[in-house]
């Protein structure tokens, strides 16, 4: 089977008082075009799906119109989970009607799935954080799903004796015994064994990955995780919630956001992930480097004819700039 890997939309997020809703409106219409290009049978939306938790209208309705016409073919299955930008409660909201589309919207990293059957797709077994997916065209389906935790939505709390470093170490435990458990459980070399997670993930023994213009340290969060942590019997792990594409190890990829969203991601390009997978073979993945969004780019000039240059060159890139003026002496 064949998977679009895709998050952290951030849908109606501003770049200082700059609207960036028609870029978001020309990446989404041509990830759908990648979609159907590669016809692609599962799309995974890994989190932050909106940039706040009320976002505006014009972003709520681009996300169901984009989700929807992901979703238009009768053998692809959608996937959305919530990041931490999203309100759980809001991702979940439609999940009655989206069921009906082939939609599955899961917002606590502990929900349970209340519906069995989809429109073309059939839940054969379902625990909280797990769904297996039957359809006759295709191998079974095994999602282990984690939208963006913390002790909230865990619904649960370590002692409170403990400071945020153990905290955050009681937290990583219990989700660890969580994937593992539902691993042993339900997890074999007769489907495909997917993770879709929110979280901060790194390779392990390897540098941790950061974003210091964009990501701060959430207190009672997966913070600091590495890859090893992850089940073997996974194939894919899909992430969500840095910004730039790249590998975590372990076959656990960040598909990064198809919109540079601050300039600590000057200069990147964007992708969407295409995953080829098959029951008991290691996932190949291919990286689809998207066209239509703008990048945003650093420079430093010493006149305003060098700016003037610069938007010449790049009209529809965005650009932070530090000007330089050198005091003529007298």
């Amino acid at each position: 089977m064949k998977i679009l890997h895709t998050a952290d939309w951030h849908l109606g997020k501003k770049l200082y008082s700059h609207s960036r809703m028609e870029e978001q409106k020309k990446v989404l219409q041509e990830i759908i075009h990648i979609a159907d290009q590669e016809n692609v049978d599962l799309v995974i939306i890994a989190g932050d799906v909106f940039d706040s938790l009320l976002p505006p209208l014009e972003a709520e309705e681009l996300y169901y119109q984009t989700i929807k016409k992901l979703s238009d073919r009768e053998n692809r299955l959608v996937v959305v989970i919530a990041g931490n930008h999203d309100a759980p409660d809001k991702i979940t909201a439609a999940a009655p009607l989206a069921i009906t589309n082939n939609i599955l919207l899961l917002g606590y990293p502990r929900q349970e799935l209340r519906y069995k059957q989809l429109a073309h797709f059939q839940i054969t077994k379902s625990a909280p954080g797990f769904v297996e997916i039957q359809h006759p065209q295709m191998p079974l389906i095994r999602l282990l799903l984690t939208p963006f935790v913390n002790a909230s939505r865990w619904n649960e709390s370590p002692d409170s004796d403990l400071d945020w470093a153990n905290r955050d170490l009681w937290l990583q435990n219990q989700m660890i015994h969580h994937w593992n458990d539902l691993a042993a459980q339900y997890i074999d070399q007769n489907g495909v064994n997917l993770l879709v997670a929110h979280l901060f993930l790194s390779e392990a023994g390897g540098t941790k990955y950061s974003e210091t213009e964009d990501k701060q340290i959430l207190r009672g969060t997966l913070f600091g995780m590495d890859s090893s942590h992850l089940p073997d019997s996974l194939q894919y792990t899909a992430l969500g919630h840095l910004h730039q594409m790249h590998s975590a190890g372990k076959n656990a990829w960040y598909s990064g956001s198809p919109v540079a969203y601050s300039f600590s991601e000057a200069e990147q390009d964007k992708f969407v992930l295409i995953v080829e997978i098959d029951p008991g073979k290691p996932a190949i993945v291919k990286p689809v480097k998207l066209q239509s969004t703008n990048l945003l780019r650093r420079r430093n000039c010493f006149s305003f004819d060098e700016i003037d240059a610069l938007l010449e060159e790049f009209p529809n890139d965005l650009f932070e700039i530090q000007l330089t003026i050198q005091q003529q002496s007298m």
